[in-house]
């Protein structure tokens, strides 16, 4: 795991770090342990800087993916248990501490007056009695302090526990409260629980008469079973599914008619699949009664093996005469399923079958069943999908409780952005339409619905979407951020920069905000305020290579080539391929005379995008003016040239004027003279004077050197 950054710092900075997180994050939904399976460890201190493993002998030494351990004397019995947590299960263990001794304690509650109420800080020190001076056992001084937060992800009790050996007296007791203060305490009994509140003396205390009893269970937990069923308090629409029927007939769901489905996958090769196949169909009439679609759906063909295929799949289903819908799983189906399966847990679990997924009448998921499921659950299931959600907590709880949160709400666009993440972007705008629908107050929804519309080209429904997602809370600065580049492409810039105030706002340090601001302001001609904009955001992102060149560029126009040439040479390097950088700093490296660093630029240029009819043109230029040219140079500038004028289908008169001059040099006077003549044709109908008389000139240049050619060649 890499060490977390100190200050903030860009996403290519910490780029090793979001890594790392990654990989945790893929291993825990694989689920993989992050220990390693190395097991915990128990270590007793044996004296003289040495320590015993006692993992094995203590039944501490379990193979938890352990997270959490806090100490408390839970029994009050005058040593210290442990509660462990876990992130695989069990996620909680208790380990009550049974060992008996004849060793003393002394346990000690600080209360604070003039510092905080729980005298977080305080310092403790203990003195005991020796109680036989002859003995060899040394007595040394006890230290603690009262913490908040014991360990990782853990909050050990606030009562200080003292292990006093076998003295049975405690010699001093000095307390030094936060803040400043101390008080000290002499010959306090042992094996006692004290509270002791700021300026006050010790007063004892007594362990509540608990009758709660914690039964022992087996150390190595329950093993784990693939099959369950699973009642979704929030459930989660599903997206739009298609398959074919055994008579080849596209199919859709969810859809048919209003009511409840159950989404049944199947093998042929399935044992378990056969039973529960049966048992739906023997129970066809009630199940019908109660308005239940089934639709069983085969996976056959569709596993490596492919030992069976739909042939297989059909002739079962026939020869059972199956009384409800059926066909085949696709790919495209089982991928979707899979998704929204593993967006319902914290492990992603291959599907396996039988697997069914019972969907309520509003198309959303209600149950998951892993494994065979009956008839009589499906009924009775059936029968409780109107249940409100706080009924559904309790269903799909494994025992009773008390709650001390409302029942979780489905983060629909969570699940919209994983949809999104693989691939299926129409899926996720399905999910997100769906939503605004249901919950047309939901901001989360609109913003990253908006965001989706607008960058797959639906302008104006962007503009809506992403309009009412700033209406509902002004202050989403992702909204604002969005609706403004939209507008701005729109040419709408009046309007973008407003958006983008209100965000800056709300995140003056908004980085991106600010370089979008800085983009509207350089179009909307306010140069200065643009570069002042380019600057906040180079300071506070200065690893983004189009913020530096933003800035870069902006500084060219106002003719500060020194600063310019800075940031727009950190741009091609913390960005090699970013064309638009090269060009930029090809053209400033050549008005400042230093050609073959330009050409340089121009050629990195066309190596990543082989239509930049600029640098083909400046390569062409560059190799053009040299002195002294070189053979290389002309062939090498008519190449470009003759590029050039491709990509503009020789219909831009200045582009066919420098194929003119590539040409001529080439000693291709014909071809520049009819290319120079069609240019001027061009520059003429466009009304370009000054354009048309530098041709006029060229082609008389063209014209005499071709007649100078003839001349020599007859005097020859």
């Amino acid at each position: 795991m890499s060490r977390s950054p100190t200050n903030s710092v860009s996403a290519s900075t910490a780029k090793d770090y979001l890594q790392a997180w990654d990989t945790l994050h893929r291993m825990q939904r694989a689920g993989q342990p992050l220990s390693g399976h190395e097991r915990h460890c128990a270590f007793l201190n044996s004296g003289g800087g040495r320590f015993l493993n006692v993992s094995a002998v203590s039944g501490f030494d379990l193979d938890d993916d352990g997270r959490g351990l806090a100490l408390c004397d839970w029994d009050h019995d005058g040593d210290l248990d442990m509660w462990l947590t876990n992130r695989t299960s069990p996620m909680v263990r208790f380990l009550r501490n049974n060992g008996h001794t004849e060793n003393h304690f002394l346990a000690l509650r600080l209360v604070g007056k003039e510092c905080n109420r729980d005298a977080i800080g305080a310092r403790v020190e203990l003195e005991v009695s020796v109680p036989n001076p002859k003995s060899n056992i040394q007595h040394p001084k006890s230290v603690q302090s009262v913490r908040a937060g014991h360990g990782f992800h853990s909050q050990s009790s606030k009562w200080l526990h003292f292990g006093l050996g076998d003295a049975t007296r405690v010699k001093q007791l000095t307390v030094r409260w936060p803040g400043g203060g101390q008080q000290t305490f002499e010959n306090l009994a042992a094996d006692r629980w004290y509270e002791l509140e700021q300026g006050e003396r010790p007063r004892p205390w007594s362990p509540p008469d608990r009758k709660l009893r914690l039964a022992a269970e087996p150390l190595e937990g329950r093993r784990p079973t693939e099959a369950g069923r699973i009642v979704l308090v929030a459930r989660a629409p599903i997206p739009p599914l298609s398959y074919e029927n055994f008579s080849g007939e596209g199919m859709q769901l969810p859809g048919g008619p209003p009511g409840p489905t159950l989404l049944n996958l199947w093998a042929s090769w399935c044992v378990p699949c056969h039973a529960e196949l049966q048992d739906l169909s023997d129970h066809s009439t009630a199940l019908q009664k109660a308005g239940l679609r089934v639709v069983a759906l085969s996976v056959d063909g569709l596993d490596e093996a492919k030992v069976t295929n739909a042939d297989d799949a059909e002739a079962f289903v026939r020869q059972m005469d199956f009384a409800f819908e059926s066909g085949m799983a696709g790919t495209r189906l089982l991928e979707r399923l899979q998704l929204l399966h593993d967006a319902m847990f914290a492990r992603d679990v291959p599907l396996a079958v039988p697997t069914s997924f019972l969907i309520d009448a509003d198309g959303e998921l209600a149950v998951i069943y892993r494994g065979p499921v009956s008839a009589d659950q499906l009924l009775q299931d059936v029968q409780q999908l109107s249940l409100a959600p706080a009924a559904r907590r309790r269903l799909a709880a494994p025992f009773k409780g008390r709650w001390f949160a409302p029942p979780p709400q489905l983060d629909t666009v969570a699940l919209a952005e994983q949809f999104d993440a693989v691939g299926l972007r129409k899926d996720a705008i399905a999910l997100l339409k769906r939503s605004v629908l249901k919950n047309p107050q939901s901001a989360d929804s609109h913003a990253t619905l908006g965001l989706y519309l607008m960058e797959g080209g639906d302008a104006e429904a962007a503009l809506r979407i992403l309009g009412e997602a700033v209406r509902l809370d002004p202050d989403r600065v992702a909204a604002r951020n969005n609706l403004g580049n939209l507008l701005k492409s729109l040419g709408r810039g009046a309007e973008a920069i407003e958006h983008y105030r209100a965000a800056l706002r709300v995140e003056p340090h908004n980085a991106e905000v600010l370089n979008n601001m800085g983009a509207a302001l350089e179009q909307a001609g306010q140069l200065d305020a643009a570069i002042d904009h380019f600057q906040r955001a180079v300071k506070l992102m200065p690893d983004s290579a189009q913020v530096q060149f933003n800035l870069g560029d902006a500084l060219i126009k106002k003719r500060k080539h020194k600063e310019a040439e800075e940031h727009l040479a950190q741009a091609v390097r913390l960005a090699p391929d970013l064309v638009r950088a090269h060009v930029s700093l090809g053209r400033l490296l050549a008005m400042t005379g230093r050609m073959d660093d330009a050409l340089s630029h121009f050629r990195k240029a066309v190596q990543q995008e082989a239509d930049q009819v600029e640098s083909h043109m400046a390569i062409a230029s560059i190799l053009l003016a040299r002195d002294p040219r070189s053979d290389r140079d002309t062939a090498a500038a008519l190449v470009a040239a003759r590029s050039a004028a491709e990509l503009t289908s020789h219909e831009q008169p200045i582009v066919l004027d420098v194929l003119a001059a590539a040409c001529a040099a080439s000693g291709r006077q014909d071809e520049a003279i009819a290319i120079a003549k069609k240019a001027l044709v061009q520059a003429q109908a466009a009304g370009n004077v000054q354009l048309s008389q530098h041709l006029r000139r060229q082609l008389a240049a063209y014209q005499k050197a071709k007649e100078n050619a003839a001349r020599r060649s007859d005097g020859d």
